[in-house]
């Protein structure tokens, strides 16, 4: 199976930083995602987004502890480093379609 661990890395950590794509959130799917952590990752940002809050990192790490996953992800540290990771939003269509296999 192809995967990026990259890819997966700036689809979360663009979210996180830019308010304007968390629209994209729904074009993606927990199984699209290779690492158990991002797949877990993603579920608690769906659930901040369907609450009508904007996703951030604290309500993201409240969100993981509510279901005592923040440990399991990597913790705050892990959530934060998802943020300095991202080089660019502006290539998230690229990204998503990277971890959908439609480009290798």
């Amino acid at each position: 199976m192809n995967y990026s661990l990259e890819a997966e890395q700036n689809i979360l950590g663009s979210f996180l930083i830019n308010d304007s794509i968390t629209y994209k959130i729904r074009e993606l799917k927990e199984n699209d995602f290779y690492f158990e952590s991002h797949k877990i990752i993603l579920s608690c940002m769906k659930k901040i987004i369907d609450s009508n809050k904007p996703l951030d990192i604290l309500l993201l790490k409240n969100e993981l502890e509510k279901i005592d996953k923040l440990v399991d992800v990597g913790g705050v540290s892990y959530i934060t480093s998802l943020t300095t990771i991202v080089i660019t939003t502006s290539n998230i269509d690229h990204y998503i379609k990277i971890i959908n296999r439609e480009v290798t």
